[in-house]
């Protein structure tokens, strides 16, 4: 079972990876998994453009604020 499973993950070409689509060729990895394009899309690229998105409206948020400390005893 494992070799069989080590087969078609070396059928996999450059280019089934290279295609947006959350499912990769049926000729590769059985086509259970994300394609490498698709992953780095929506896993990594997504995240940070909402990161990058919010980090300054809460800066001017912030900025706008009275400064609050509290008294240590």
């Amino acid at each position: 079972m494992a070799s069989n499973n080590a087969l078609n993950i070396q059928s996999c070409t450059v280019q089934d990876d290279d295609v947006f689509r959350p499912v990769v060729a049926s000729s590769c990895r059985g086509s259970f998994d994300f394609t490498l394009l698709f992953e780095q899309a929506i896993f990594s690229c997504s995240p940070l453009a909402l990161f990058l998105l919010i980090v300054p409206l809460r800066i001017i948020w912030l900025y706008g604020r009275p400064i609050v400390t509290s008294q240590r005893h």
